[in-house]
């Protein structure tokens, strides 16, 4: 499978194969979650020419599960629900219309949880206050385009990846 192959060259360029061996990591969970949703053809990012679309949608998927998305104050979906609304994480829609609208952030200023570009590339991730808990997934390396990554008041533990430093 064409998909199984891209995510394991993602775990290649981060860092992270070995994780892909265990059932119980984001990294698998998040690659069962990715190929079940594909097999389902519930979305058009399963093709060859969506690559980089598919490395963003795993990439985003390795970050929830590995921040403990089902319990986020914000955009999660506890069972992985596909026809879930707008807003909500792992949702059949597309990966850049899960950011919850979140109002009342910092100094009262709402803002959206994660902007994409017109193509479909993750530009903002902001995650503050979100009750995230775990360690920043290597994978994030994968989001390129991304400039800008929000997460404070949150319980984020160990170190940042050095696969940061992909982002361009």
């Amino acid at each position: 499978n064409r998909l199984r192959e891209q995510i394991y060259a993602i775990s290649v360029r981060v860092g992270s194969v070995p994780t892909l061996d265990d059932p119980n990591s984001p990294q698998s969970r998040a690659s069962d979650w990715i190929l079940e949703e594909c097999n389902l053809g519930a979305i058009n990012y399963c093709s060859e020419s969506e690559m980089l679309l598919n490395e963003q949608r795993y990439a985003l998927a390795v970050m929830y599960f590995s921040l403990g998305g089902d319990d986020w104050n914000d955009g999660a979906n506890l069972g992985q629900i596909r026809d879930s609304p707008a807003g909500t994480w792992l949702s059949g829609s597309n990966y850049c219309d899960w950011g919850a609208e979140v109002s009342g952030g910092t100094g009262g200023i709402s803002y959206k949880q994660l902007v994409c570009d017109e193509f479909g590339n993750v530009l903002n991730l902001n995650l503050q206050t979100n009750n995230m808990v775990g360690e920043i997934p290597p994978e994030i390396g994968v989001l390129v385009y991304m400039t800008s990554y929000i997460s404070f008041f949150n319980a984020q533990t160990g170190e940042i990846p050095s696969s940061l430093g992909l982002i361009t």
